[in-house]
Formats: C-alpha cells, sequence, structure tokens
C-alpha cells in the first residue's frame, strides 16, 4: 500500500507542476481499501481559484474542463507510473461539495504546498462553525416562537405587525411550521429582539397563497 501511495504521490506532483495554482492534491475513497483497488482513482486538487473552490455555479462551469485538461497534460507520466488502465478523476476541490459529502469518508493528502493547512481541515472546522451557528438561529427562533408579545394590543389594527402567537391563532399553524415558513421565506417577517413579527401585508399575501 506504501508503494502505491508513493506512486499517486509522483503523479500529484506531476499535476501541481501541470498547474502551479494547485495547493494540495487529495485521494478519497468510500471504503477503505488500498488506493488503486478501484478501477477509478478520485483525486481532489485545492486551487488557488476562489471561484471554483467557493462558488457551485463557477465550479460547475469550468471543474470539468479543468479535470480534462489537467488529464491531458499528465497523461504521459500517469503511463509511466503504470496507471493507464486505471480511470485517472481530476477535479477541483469545492466548499459546497465537500458540505455535500462528496468526498468520500476515507482521504489521504498525497501532496501540500509549504506553509498551507489541509483544506479538509479547513473545511472541516467551517462545517463545524456553520452548523454551530445554525444551531444558535434554531434557538433563538425557538426563543422567539415561544414567547408571547403582551406589549401589543389584542385588537389587530390596519398595517401592523403581529407576533408569532397572533399569527399562530388567526391561522391555525403551529410555531414549528410557521417557523419553516420564516426560515425558508415563504412566510415574510422580520425578527426584534429574539421576537419575530409578520406585518399584516405579509399575512395578507401568505393567506392569499395558502387559500
Amino acid at each position: 500500500m506504501i508503494k502505491q501511495f508513493k506512486t499517486l504521490e509522483k503523479l500529484a506532483q506531476a499535476i501541481v507542476k501541470a498547474d502551479p495554482r494547485v495547493i494540495e492534491v487529495i485521494i478519497h475513497q468510500d471504503t477503505p481499501n488500498s488506493p488503486l483497488a478501484s478501477d477509478e482513482v478520485f483525486l481532489v486538487c485545492y486551487l488557488n481559484h476562489y471561484g471554483i473552490t467557493n462558488d457551485l455555479t463557477v465550479y460547475e462551469e469550468e471543474a470539468f474542463s479543468w479535470g480534462i485538461d489537467i488529464y491531458e497534460k499528465v497523461a504521459g507520466r500517469i503511463a509511466e507510473l503504470g496507471l493507464s488502465e486505471k480511470e485517472i478523476i481530476i477535479t477541483p476541490f469545492n466548499f459546497d461539495l465537500h458540505r455535500q459529502n462528496e468526498y468520500g469518508k476515507y482521504f489521504r493528502s498525497l501532496f501540500i504546498q509549504d506553509g498551507y493547512e489541509p483544506i479538509l481541515s479547513i473545511a472541516d472546522r467551517e462545517l463545524k462553525k456553520r452548523e454551530q451557528d445554525f444551531g444558535e438561529e434554531i434557538e433563538a427562533y425557538d426563543t422567539g416562537l415561544d414567547e408571547s408579545d403582551d406589549s401589543l394590543p389584542a385588537e389587530k389594527e390596519a398595517g401592523r405587525d403581529y407576533s408569532v402567537s397572533e399569527v399562530v391563532e388567526a391561522t391555525g399553524i403551529n410555531k414549528r411550521t410557521l417557523q419553516g415558513y420564516l426560515k425558508t421565506g415563504k412566510l415574510q417577517g422580520y425578527k426584534k429582539g429574539n421576537r419575530w413579527y409578520i406585518p399584516e401585508t405579509e399575512l395578507e399575501k401568505f393567506q392569499g397563497i395558502t387559500a
């Protein structure tokens, strides 16, 4: 297995030579097999290219062509290393695809430029932070949805904003469902402190759609 990784490290160096923007080359797999056990070898390249790395639309427009171009440039080296019988798939790294678990459970860095942190460490840290932020946001939603607003008059006045409790009472929608509507934008509202409010105009639009 060590010999196989050494072979792939040489290929990774050829990829970096073909495009100096490559910061890191990773091999990823869905199962813990030896790197050349499968007929397909997936090499993910962290590029110094903001659009491809961070924007899925740019990735979808440019990644395929980039991978084909790099493959053509290193095809000779692939043959020299005895990998011609394998389907070598070279693709750039993208944060959105990482969040979608597209890069497999098992991976190993084959090459990384000096002074750089492994991209998957960065991506995992970012994902953890996103999950933490999302959890805090949900908690804030729950707080806002659970609190009643006694400062607003019980009688609904034209053109005013309604508390969550009032919307629940008026529509019969439970708080969890209402939370989903607010988060997806199906129902427009705004947050003031820890409480959510829905403008009367938005509530009328929503009731017109769901009627």
